[in-house]
């Protein structure tokens, strides 16, 4: 019965766990120097605008953006 019961939670368990990913997904992250590729910034100009871009640091201090805010109407210096 005990076999029973782990199997059962553990399908619960794996339900929950589909359900929430499909309606939280992890959003996909780029380095500043990506985004400034992606998006054909320089990057001194991202580095002054990162807080403003949707940037922030990341737990290695390095600066991170999310790649759902690089909106196609964001434009900065070419």
């Amino acid at each position: 019965m005990s076999a029973d019961l782990n199997e059962t939670i553990r399908e619960i368990v794996r339900e929950e766990m589909a359900a929430f990913a499909q309606k939280n997904p992890i959003p996909h992250v780029l380095t500043i120097r990506e985004a400034c590729e992606a998006m054909k910034w320089s990057y001194s100009w991202a580095v002054r605008r990162w807080e403003k871009l949707g940037g922030y640091r990341d737990l290695d201090g390095k600066l991170k953006i999310r790649a759902d805010r690089l909106a196609p109407g964001v434009r900065g210096k070419r």
